[in-house]
């Protein structure tokens, strides 16, 4: 993942999985420090332009709830329905555990 977490800056998205290279990119839309993030992203498939209606966007919200900490993913999709999530793809594997792994070295 690269960022430098300013509202309006790129944000890019950059995984490997079977000798397949995955990239995506978007911008940083809100962002709050170590509880949310929000960012349009673009997952490039043959049948998608690199166009703003073919983007969604991703929020990610860290909260405290007693002893734990919570975290709620959010995706928000207005692409029409014949784009259709393939539920093999693991970019969203990729991005989950690279925010694991800055939130728990503390770099965000």
């Amino acid at each position: 993942m690269i960022t430098d977490w300013k509202i309006g800056s790129s944000i890019k998205f950059h995984s490997e999985y079977n000798g397949i290279i995955y990239e995506q990119w978007g911008s940083i839309l809100e962002f709050i420090p170590q509880k949310y993030v929000k960012y349009s992203l673009f997952a490039p498939r043959p049948d998608l332009e690199d166009k703003p209606e073919n983007y969604f966007s991703m929020a990610y919200q860290l909260e405290t709830q007693d002893d734990t900490t919570v975290l709620t993913v959010t995706q928000e999709d207005p692409r029409q329905s014949e784009v259709e999530h393939n539920e093999n793809d693991e970019s969203g594997k990729a991005i989950l555990e690279g925010l694991k792994k800055l939130v728990e070295t503390q770099i965000i």
